[in-house]
């Protein structure tokens, strides 16, 4: 889930996850306090936009008649304002995803939703463990359990890790609010009718979408901490590290798997986990590890497992470039020439090992008709799940850092 932390970043360095600016196709604002949403509207809004997602984006279109858990689960900042609600989405009393809606008017309605089940299923098991003081929200797909003294665990790798006592979001904060106030003036007429009405008026136009197909949705399944060295640990055999691979060799993997001929998922991850030096234990990896991890895939591949079964070297070859100014004009250049691309994000900055890496594999975006502000969502495959329930989708600006990495084919 994490990646490695870099105390040199102040110095110019550009660390894991670490970057010192991020640029954003929205304009920033000073961080402002901002008035909570209350959770009876926030219902409102996820059965509005639970059946608006459903019409409008093709990969959710089994939503459609889905209703959204009446009770939400409460996530908070650091600094202990509300930050969003976790709805499950159910179709015939089965959970077919989850929704994060905002519980401030500085962030816009959806935040992010996906096939995968809720956050929050997991919070049993950490419990089980620790003494939950509370659930975070530090930015897209960055969910944790607080356990005090600084220290959460992560609700889907159930990574153990520190977490910033700041959280920024890269967003329009006066569109979110401008936002808001058109929908709270539709949701107070009808506040008090049925809980099952949602508020049509609020919904947004879908503008522009692209999505690739054929891009693997996977996560690795091979067991660790195994006597087994590389590379005699490629494929299915247990890894001598430990069991999770990390995100970032998978989310690549994702990526290369769109091209490579020869899909052997473990192969592919095994191979991404060694070229990008991924850390064995806490399966972290710094920024610069990968570009260059994928830079140097193909001749390792070949090597150790293209060559040994066809006799010759793999056909293609790899180049990775980071780009550490992610826009969204350059995610709309990657998507529609059918280029999918790991993003590694993080919640806070400096030193600290909150943050994922992803495989991008599509858009959309939405304009509110009142003041035609614009909303990007990025379509993801999440590395923690298989098949669909490794889709989801997260609000572009959702992170207090970004750093995408292209991938082409030589």
């Amino acid at each position: 889930m994490r990646w490695k932390p870099m105390l040199a970043v102040l110095l110019g360095l550009l660390m894991v996850g670490v970057t010192p600016v991020t640029a954003t196709a929205f304009p920033q604002d000073a961080p402002i306090m901002s008035a909570e949403i209350a959770p009876q509207i926030a219902e409102k809004i996820a059965l509005t936009y639970v059946e608006w997602i459903s019409k409008n984006i093709p990969l959710y279109k089994e939503w459609k008649g889905s209703n959204i858990s009446k009770t939400p689960r409460i996530y908070y900042l650091p600094n202990g304002s509300k930050v969003a609600y976790e709805f499950t989405v159910l179709k015939n009393d089965r959970v077919v995803g989850y929704m994060m809606i905002s519980a401030r008017k500085d962030l816009p309605p959806v935040l992010e939703f996906g096939k995968s089940k809720p956050p929050s299923i997991n919070i049993g098991k950490v419990n089980a463990k620790y003494n939950v003081k509370r659930l975070l929200y530090l930015g897209a797909l960055l969910y944790v359990a607080d356990i005090g003294k600084g220290k959460a665990v992560h609700l889907r790798d159930m990574g153990l890790m520190e977490y910033p006592q700041r959280v920024e979001f890269n967003v329009n904060h006066k569109a979110a609010e401008a936002l808001w106030d058109d929908i709270l003036r539709d949701t107070y007429n009808t506040l008090f009718s049925e809980s099952n009405v949602g508020i049509e008026s609020s919904t947004p136009v879908l503008i522009d979408w692209a999505h690739i197909d054929g891009v693997p949705s996977w996560t690795s399944e091979d067991t660790g901490n195994s006597n087994i060295k590389y590379p005699n640990n490629i494929g299915i055999q247990p890894d001598p590290w430990d069991t999770w691979d990390g995100c970032t060799p998978i989310a690549a993997s994702m990526v290369l798997g769109y091209y490579v001929s020869f899909p052997d998922k473990e192969s592919i991850i095994d191979v991404l986990h060694h070229t990008m030096d991924t850390d064995d234990i806490e399966g972290t990896t710094y920024y610069w590890n990968i570009d260059d991890g994928i830079d140097n895939f193909a001749e390792e591949y070949t090597n150790t497992v293209y060559y040994p079964v066809f006799g010759e070297k793999y056909p293609d070859d790899f180049d990775g470039s980071n780009d550490y100014y992610v826009s969204t004009s350059e995610v709309k250049r990657e998507i529609t020439n059918n280029r999918p691309f790991v993003l590694s994000i993080q919640g806070g900055h400096y030193g600290l090992t909150t943050g994922h890496s992803v495989a991008v594999v599509g858009f959309t975006e939405w304009q509110n008709p009142e003041d035609h502000n614009t909303w990007m969502y990025l379509t993801i495959h999440n590395t923690w799940y298989n098949g669909d329930e490794g889709v989801d989708t997260i609000l572009f600006g959702d992170w207090s850092v970004a750093v995408a990495t292209y991938v082409s084919v030589r």
